[in-house]
């Protein structure tokens, strides 16, 4: 049984019992014959037995079609209605004791009871119906969104595909050439690129990723690089360790970095430095990188790596999330992105 149950039932029946008082106040003022107390007493009968018919035909006819749980409700509010005026009127503080006098009353208000008693269920399966209808809606919408993370999970191995053998031949490249001429720094390439690949890998076996997770990917991938370039690259991150541990999502930085390395530090003569920076500001996590390159070269911000990163940060946080690159005050390039703290893959 759903554990919402009890609690709409309880809230169900709180309506039920205003709506009753409601009408009893409504006879008394526009001078139908008796007391507010006996008003109320017929009230209350006619609601509480329509209501609780009604759960009862419910029960017994759920999974059934909506036609014929609609002309249950319909037999159940005359059926209810009847009894309830039989029985409100027999306990009514007003006296009526005489059986003739009763039959006559209750054929007499027994249109009146429909009416309230179709308007008080009407209100109930109008009210069933919004509730059924936002929450197939509500599942409709975490369908969607479950799909939408379904893709953007199917994107990032195929980035992650595209990313690795592409930079693993490149790097091998690299140590081939090195091997004769320098050997030493070969062998501190391949070490390199042993803890990268093996950081890579129980990346790939995790579930869930934090900022320090990709913060130790960044390094053996930026250690790499700084060998590729022969001292053209040096690199600082500035993160606070309670901010590191924050869940963060995979393979959302190194295209930045690979951007800011490709379009900014490979193309200056002297290289550059690229700084990584990130700080915690309530509810916000706010990340920085920025190269001190030769700054944003034509198409350097359409590339693949750098969508991927916007439709990523789309499907994950919607508006929640922010995501701009553009030159830096003090030259190169700065990429910011803004995600909700806590939010990650």
């Amino acid at each position: 049984m759903n554990g919402r149950l009890p609690s709409d039932m309880l809230r169900q029946f709180g309506i039920t019992l205003a709506f009753c008082f409601g009408i009893a106040c409504f006879l008394s003022l526009i001078g139908i014959p008796g007391s507010f107390a006996g008003h109320l007493v017929v009230s209350l009968s006619i609601g509480i037995l329509i209501h609780g018919l009604i759960h009862l035909s419910q029960w017994l006819l759920s999974g059934q079609e909506g036609l014929l749980q609609l002309v249950s409700i319909m037999l159940m509010i005359v059926l209810g209605t009847y009894l309830g005026l039989n029985l409100g009127l027999r306990i009514s503080p007003d006296e009526l004791s005489a059986t003739a006098d009763i039959n006559r009353m209750v054929m007499n208000s027994l249109p009146f009871g429909l009416l309230f008693g179709g308007i008080i269920s009407w209100f109930f399966y109008a009210r069933g119906r919004l509730i059924e209808v936002r929450s197939q809606a509500k599942a409709e919408e975490l369908k969607r969104i479950e799909q939408e993370k379904a893709l953007i999970q199917a994107q990032l191995k195929l980035l992650q595909a595209q990313i690795e053998p592409h930079f693993l031949f490149n790097t091998l490249a690299s140590v081939h050439s090195l091997i004769t001429t320098n050997p030493e720094v070969a062998a501190t390439m391949l070490e390199n690129l042993n803890r990268y690949l093996r950081q890579a890998l129980d990346h790939s076996r995790s579930e869930a990723s934090s900022l320090s997770q990709e913060l130790a990917l960044l390094r053996a991938y930026l250690d790499i690089q700084q060998v590729r370039m022969g001292g053209r690259l040096s690199y600082r991150f500035d993160v606070p360790e309670h901010v590191a541990a924050l869940p963060f999502p995979p393979m959302l930085l190194q295209p930045l970095i690979e951007n800011a390395i490709k379009h900014g530090l490979e193309p200056a003569i002297s290289g550059g430095h690229i700084e990584l920076r990130a700080r915690l500001n309530q509810d916000q996590l706010e990340v920085e990188v920025k190269d001190s390159g030769v700054g944003l070269a034509e198409g350097a911000l359409s590339g693949v790596g750098l969508s991927h990163v916007r439709e990523r940060l789309r499907a994950l946080f919607g508006e929640q999330a922010c995501f701009h690159i553009g030159a830096s005050p003090d030259g190169g390039v700065l990429a910011r992105l803004v995600i909700p703290a806590g939010g990650g893959g």
